[in-house]
């Protein structure tokens, strides 16, 4: 049973079988690791007997219900590391399993037999748990297993007189009939969680957990267990600040050498940076179970539907088919918070202003973005952010299909299409040229890249050209300054600024459609000391509007002074709503 195992750890060694940097690093460290001489060793005799049990399980739920359950090849590797690799003085070398996989890859089968595995083979009375975010939710996968092993009871009628395989809906415990082994299921609205002993605890939907407080109250009661194992299965989510992505982060600095866990075992399924959400190959390799129980044909149905569905149906297939984190519903800056600061823009209070534009350009793809910041000039007024794109006529049209909704927005106005393959830089010189004109714009701050041709031409027209550092160091005050300006819309998170002594800032736009969708792309990037950034992560995909925001907001901070209260009045301020 070890082959296909075996098979697929050295097919991504040596690149046969294509996979993503973290489950290379992973498999790199197994062999590292056969090499030292230390506290642990692989036994591959082990790793034999616990994969040939899975042999024994059955389908608990379509078409194959009932029928022999066959371990796919990545997930056969994940057993064969996890129980081979033993401690020299007795016991298994991980205690926690980390596993970060897309929905359609037999996540809950897999669980299932994990968690059977704890409860029948293993030596001494077993406490199994499944865990998640409410009770309804643990059930689910308590249910499975019942299913299951019901199915196993048929085709090994000895188990029927081993086994108190309950009936009823309201069951909370699958157990042995003589001994004290058992198989529960808890969520964090659950009563009674004090007192418990488990060996084994399932983690179910780990990317929904609000916090950590049940894994850690349940792994509090396992320091009476020989051998207790915590098995994490997870998509990718909406909570960049969660638990789930906390301990994300913590598998990879582990993976990449920054910190030492030698407990811990990640199989972490992502796409590398600069991949192509859109390319079928991309989707093979973060899904392993394509070929099994999984098809392209498959995520293509699913993919396809973004072209009716929009940027909902989008965000979904990426965050549950390709394992990406997003912050659009539970992130950085919500949808919600971010909308709570869409209002109408005065533009008779603007011409008295000062402002500073934010530049960020592209070439043949990607958008560009120009923003104009505008601070307060007097005591109760707003920080005001007005956002402009561009995109070449081609990538508009490449888009068509599955983002019909940038379409819109182009015969809208709120995105410019120049005509081309590659960007026409003398329409964003005409265009920004147009709208700063009238305005007391102290400065632009761009990032370099793709500027050569047009920033000089724009320090030729008289405007302060400023180049913005892209590092942690200059982004991120501006990062600070403006997610408190987003949440500072919010009563509570005011009220609570206030009572604690601190001003209150609140920023204002005009909900255009493109700069939120770039918001709803944005996920968090940390640095070793928890540091954090706006990113778009592993992602392709377009943040552009946070990019030229957070340069102006950083060069007004960098010439930051009393703001100068001009009556230059504009003869016609409409040219400023659109280009």
């Amino acid at each position: 049973m070890t082959e296909s195992a075996k098979a697929y750890i050295n097919g991504v060694r040596s690149g046969e079988i294509l996979s993503c940097n973290w489950i290379k690093l992973a498999i790199d460290r197994h062999f590292a690791d056969l090499e030292k001489d230390w506290k642990f060793y692989f036994d591959e005799e082990e790793a034999e007997n616990i994969l040939r049990i899975f042999s024994m399980f059955r389908y608990s739920k379509g078409v194959k219900t009932g029928q022999p359950f066959e371990i796919m090849p990545w997930f056969a590797a994940l057993v064969y590391l996890a129980y081979g690799w033993r401690r020299k003085g007795g016991g298994r070398r991980f205690r926690k399993i980390y596993c970060k996989v897309p929905r359609g890859n037999a996540k809950t089968a897999n669980l299932v037999n994990v968690a059977t595995i704890g409860f029948l083979f293993e030596e001494g009375d077993a406490e199994v748990y499944w865990l998640a975010m409410n009770k309804d939710q643990a059930k689910i996968g308590w249910d499975r297993q019942r299913e299951m092993l019901r199915s196993m009871v048929i085709d090994y009628p000895e188990l029927s007189s081993i086994l108190d395989i309950p009936e009823g809906k309201t069951s909370s415990r699958i157990s042995l009939k003589k001994g004290l082994s058992w198989v529960g299921y808890i969520g964090q609205d659950s009563k009674g969680k004090d007192g418990l002993n488990p060996s084994y605890i399932i983690c179910d939907e780990y990317h929904e957990w609000p916090n950590d407080d049940l894994m850690n109250k349940m792994e509090s009661g396992m320091v009476k267990t020989p051998d207790p194992l915590t098995w994490i299965i997870t998509t990718g989510g909406y909570l960049p600040n969660g638990p789930n992505s906390q301990f994300l982060r913590g598998c990879k600095n582990m993976l990449s050498g920054i910190v030492e866990n030698d407990e811990l075992l990640p199989f972490i399924y992502e796409m590398d940076e600069g991949d192509d959400w859109e390319d079928t190959g991309v989707w093979k390799k973060v899904n392993p179970g394509i070929g099994y129980c999984l098809s392209v044909d498959t995520l293509m149905t699913e993919y396809n539907k973004i072209g009716t569905q929009g940027i909902t149906k989008e965000v979904d297939f990426r965050v549950k088919n390709l394992n990406e984190e997003f912050a659009s519903q539970d992130g950085w800056v919500t949808d919600a918070e971010w909308m709570q600061c869409a209002g109408t823009i005065d533009w008779e209070d603007l011409k008295l202003r000062q402002c500073w534009g934010g530049l960020d350009l592209a070439n043949t793809k990607d958008f560009n973005s120009f923003v104009l910041y505008f601070p307060p000039a007097k005591e109760g007024q707003k920080y005001v952010i007005i956002p402009y794109f561009w995109i070449p006529e081609a990538a508009l049209e490449t888009t068509k299909k599955n983002r019909p909704y940038l379409s819109q927005w182009a015969d809208e106005g709120y995105l410019k299409a120049t005509s081309g393959n590659v960007t026409d830089y003398n329409v964003i010189f005409e265009d920004i040229m147009k709208v700063v004109t009238p305005l007391r714009l102290r400065a632009i701050a761009y990032d370099s890249k793709y500027s050569a041709w047009l920033t000089p031409r724009l320090i030729e027209a008289g405007i302060t050209m400023e180049i913005y550092q892209q590092s942690w160091g200059e982004l991120g005050p501006p990062a600070q300054h403006f997610e408190r300006t987003v949440w500072g819309a919010n009563p509570e998170y005011a009220e609570k600024m206030a009572a604690e002594g601190n001003k209150v800032e609140v920023v204002l736009h005009d909900g255009n459609p493109v700069a939120r969708w770039m918001m709803s792309n944005i996920v968090m990037q940390y640095d070793r000391n928890q540091n954090h950034l706006p990113s778009k992560g592993a992602s392709a995909d377009k943040i552009d509007f946070i990019a030229a925001t957070l340069n102006a907001i950083g060069q007004w901070l960098t010439d930051r002074q009393e703001p100068v209260i001009s009556s230059y009045l504009l003869e016609d301020d409409s040219q400023l709503l659109r280009l």
